[in-house]
């Protein structure tokens, strides 16, 4: 039995008449304003209704027993009619969901409706039906001439609109619709093979609600502009696009031709109940210069592992390619690769941490060929960490002190990398003695294999030989920091003792090294204030600046030159190692004037760099050196913001370094390396003039200098304009960048490089955007220099969507993405 009450819709008050008596209906016409609730209908807990004029029809009851019922405690009936006008609003929670789930709220607006109880359908002319999707951040709209309820739970609508919008009132995205019907059912849930799904915990078949929606002549609209049609569809409205998470479309003229992907929810199409924190995909991708591709990704983290308390994360993915196409990579690289039809790579990637300070590090990287990664992944080639296979155990055990174990393999042939079977290391870092001293200490023993890549192409330093040793070495430092005033003066012993097994020789035997000697770090800080400097030109209330001059000395002495130990601990990543053996046998035709020198002279070898920049973490590299290394920070700052209200920022900043040697055969004949300055000058909070620069004022010695200025608005409007100035490399590219914003709609993005140098643009983009509230539209093209590349991108990103977006594991920065 439904249950009624009535009450006014404002405080004035309701007028109720009687209408014409039929047979054994009787009528009831209720003005000036009403909220009537009713209770117990089908598929409902309560409906809120509020109307102008009500007009109410029910068979077998007294009409003035049931207002006097109305107004009193309320009533009950089974048959009953409701016609309702003027600012109609009917607003049903659906009934309590599976394991008590609070059911849904939806809102219809209308001029009219109708509505019978009994049979529980309702009619409502120029309607909206409001209402919430989980995954949806906006509220859903459907608006439509007519929406009609023919039952439980079937719709139909008629010259509808359906949107989800910030502003209702003007949205930017909207599906148009000439006629549709909704039919909602709970269904159990089952997998893509029609395999049910099974909930964990109680064992029963899970179960959803689908809202199966046929339609015919339906379009979407963007700001009123139609970009897409459909003569007839059908699916579920709660999930048109089932399993699939995102489609991808794109195109670049060179690289990979036509691009299209599909990324599939594993745990949907599989029919599975998703385990807690964990994404695991498909991707399906076909490029037409290249060939289909196929491949997954799983992700996890939980915060328990074998139930100690934690934390861990990590993630596998796979992904390979029938490649019958020609690698294009940039700068002559690619043309006559040989790589193999069947393409990919596997990874896994594990971090266990627990709350006693135990941390276990997995990582497993397979790829089938030198230029895969660089080729389908350039992001992560260029940014991610290295792609090694080891894993690493790691205890800290207190008192400053810790613990680790690494086991690594190489199982990349093209790369230059150490095995290490096993290497074990334990620290003491900062440990105080009285109150004097301060000591730190390493203890390192391991059985190490350096393998040299099967690419035929020169090594990037002389101690790159292949060499298998057992290397046990002990680092030590020792300090007793004083202060005398404000100088802070610390004088430390450093020193390594080391036993290397076999040496760079493979026919010799052991070799024993020590390395180490006295040093002294000093500093010492200095200010100055000056409150009467104002400017309202520079935007300056009184100058402090500041400035702290800095200073290490060390002289070391090594009893074997590093030339006679192989380099286990390497100096480059791999993409950096990869692009010094490219670009070394290319180098005398690319620059005639100084390629030979920078292809075979040492002052370019990564190792004399680490020694002469006292790099003495890397053991293998450590040898005798004297120098001083000096440095002065400064920064000149001001107050800045409406008085009472203001803050501290840095005007001018002005960094300087240096390196000296009192031993020029130690620095390639020169006394003085490493000249150094970085320099800020903020003008304003949103305008900064920037420059840096890096001189070795050796003969042929590297210099790089920059000069760059930035500008920034609070609409978003951005500006830099950059040049460098790299020598004996020959290169001068000069660089701009701009943010336009012509209004909060409307703005272009603009990039180039040109090498002033070399004659050559490096790279251009041009992007024009549509931001609204419910969409954005990306309207771009891009040329790559280097690769010869064109690229045509066309995006729109409804906010409906975007977290479903994503693109394709083969799309290139320089690809097209179509969305």
């Amino acid at each position: 039995m439904r249950q009624f009450t009535i009450a006014p819709r404002t405080n004035s008050g309701f007028e109720f008449n009687f209408g014409p008596q039929a047979g054994n209906e009787q009528s009831l016409v209720i003005t000036g304003g009403v909220i009537l609730n009713i209770r117990n209908v089908e598929g409902a807990s309560l409906i809120d209704i509020e109307a102008d004029r009500v007009v109410m029809w029910t068979k077998g009851a007294d009409a003035r027993q049931m207002m006097e019922n109305l107004r009193g405690k309320g009533g009950s009936s089974r048959d009953m009619e409701i016609y309702l006008s003027g600012n109609v609003e009917l607003r049903s929670v659906e009934s309590r969901g599976p394991k008590g789930i609070p059911g849904q709220t939806r809102t219809i607006r209308a001029d009219e409706i109708y509505y019978d109880l009994r049979k529980n359908t309702a009619i409502a002319l120029k309607a909206e039906l409001q209402f919430y999707e989980p995954r949806v951040p906006d509220p859903i709209f459907i608006r439509a001439d007519e929406l009609q309820k023919l039952g439980e739970s079937d719709y139909r609508v008629v010259k509808a609109e359906m949107f989800a919008s910030q502003t209702p009132s003007d949205p930017g995205l909207k599906l148009y619709i000439a006629e549709a019907t909704v039919q909602e059912k709970r269904k159990k849930r089952s997998g893509f093979f029609g395999n049910p799904i099974i909930d964990r915990e109680s064992g029963e078949t899970l179960e959803y609600t689908e809202s199966l929606t046929r339609g015919r002549n339906a379009f979407i609209k963007a700001w009123d502009f139609p970009v897409f049609y459909l003569p007839f569809f059908q699916g579920d409205a709660r999930d048109p696009l089932g399993p699939i998470e995102a489609i991808n479309l794109g195109f670049s003229n060179r690289v990979f031709g036509g691009q299209f992907g599909l990324t599939l929810n594993a745990w949907d199409m599989l029919g599975i109940q998703p385990l807690d924190n964990t994404k695991w995909r498909f991707d399906l991708d076909y490029l037409t210069l290249r060939g289909p591709g196929l491949g997954t990704e799983y992700t996890y983290a939980t915060k328990d592992l074998f139930g100690i308390p934690g934390s861990t994360s990590g993630g596998l993915r796979f992904w390979g390619i029938r490649d019958v196409g020609t690698d294009i990579l940039g700068g002559g690289r690619g043309a006559n690769d040989d790589h193999p039809l069947y393409r990919g790579r596997a990874s896994w990637r594990q971090n266990w941490q627990t709350l006693s300070g135990f941390t276990l590090q997995a990582n497993m990287q397979l790829l089938s060929d030198q230029n895969f990664l660089e080729q389908y992944f350039k992001n992560e080639f260029d940014t991610d960490p290295v792609q090694t296979t080891h894993i690493y155990a790691r205890q800290d055990l207190g008192y400053n002190a810790a613990a680790g174990l690494i086991g690594q393999v190489n199982v990349r042939d093209w790369v230059t990398d150490t095995q290490w079977l096993p290497k074990a290391d334990f620290w003491v870092t900062g440990q105080s003695f009285l109150d004097v001293i301060t000591y730190s200490s390493q203890v390192g023993a391991g059985y190490a294999q350096l393998q040299l890549s099967n690419v035929p192409e020169p090594y990037v330093s002389p101690t790159d030989v292949a060499s298998s040793a057992g290397r046990f070495h002990w680092m030590q430092e020792a300090a007793v920091p004083f202060s005398l005033g404000a100088l802070r003066v610390v004088p430390y012993l450093k020193g390594d003792l080391a036993y290397y097994t076999s040496d760079i020789n493979p026919d010799s035997g052991g070799l024993g090294r020590a390395w180490g000697g006295p040093g002294i770090r000093a500093s010492i800080p200095f200010s100055a204030f000056f409150p009467e400097a104002h400017s309202d030109l520079f935007n300056i209330s009184g100058l402090n600046h500041k400035a702290v001059f800095g200073m290490n000395y060390l002289y070391a002495g090594s009893s074997e030159p590093y030339t006679r130990f192989a380099q286990f601990d390497r100096l480059n990543d791999d993409a950096t190692d990869q692009a010094l053996r490219d670009i070394r046998v290319k180098l005398p035709v690319f620059n005639p004037t100084n390629g030979t020198i920078l292809a075979t002279s040492p002052l370019y070898d990564p190792t004399t760099y680490a020694i002469r920049r006292t790099l003495d973490n890397r053991y293998d590299t450590l040898d005798a050196i004297q120098v001083f290394q000096l440095d002065l920070i400064q920064r000149l700052q001001t107050k800045r913001g409406f008085p009472g209200n203001q803050h501290v920022v840095d005007w001018m900043v002005l960094d300087l370094s240096a390196s000296a040697f009192p031993e020029q055969s130690q620095n390639f004949g020169s006394h003085w390396a490493f000249l150094q300055y970085d320099y800020l000058w903020n003008i304003g909070d949103r305008t900064a003039i920037v420059s840096s620069g890096w001189i070795d004022p050796i003969d042929n010695g590297a210099q790089v200098i920059g000069v760059g200025a930035y500008f920034n608005r609070s609409d978003r409007t951005s500006l830099f304009l950059g040049y460098r100035q790299i020598a004996p490399v020959g290169s001068k590219p000069i660089t701009g960048g701009i943010t336009y914003t012509f209004s909060p709609k409307y703005a272009i993005s603009a990039f180039s490089s040109y090498d002033l140098g070399t004659q050559m643009s490096l790279a251009n983009s041009l992007i024009f955007s549509r931001t609204g509230k419910d969409a954005q539209i990306n309207l771009g093209f891009t040329y790559n220099a280097m690769q010869n590349n064109f690229g045509f991108t066309f995006e729109i990103l409804p906010r409906v969507v975007a977290s479903m977006i994503r693109r394709s594991a083969a799309v290139s920065p320089n690809a097209v993405g179509m969305r």
